[in-house]
């Protein structure tokens, strides 16, 4: 899986503008992390939801191979 980092703008309507055009993943499904900048930040978006959030995402990448770190020496 390859990384980029871009930037770019929401509109009103909730669409995304990148800064530059994305031209090495054309006709390619991609999976994006969006971070907003604090000065835009939508504060309805509460720490609990982003708890959640955290904890949802960091589960996600759970395996049951990992339970052996879950016990005590």
């Amino acid at each position: 899986m390859q990384e980029f980092e871009l930037t770019g703008i929401v509109d009103e309507q909730g669409h995304i503008t990148l800064d530059k055009p994305l031209i090495h993943c054309k006709n390619k499904r991609v999976r994006a992390v969006f971070v907003v900048s604090e000065d835009s930040f939508d504060s309805s978006l509460e720490d609990a939801d982003w708890e959640h959030l955290s904890t949802e995402e960091f589960f996600r990448g759970y395996s049951e191979a990992d339970a052996i770190y879950d016990e005590e020496l």
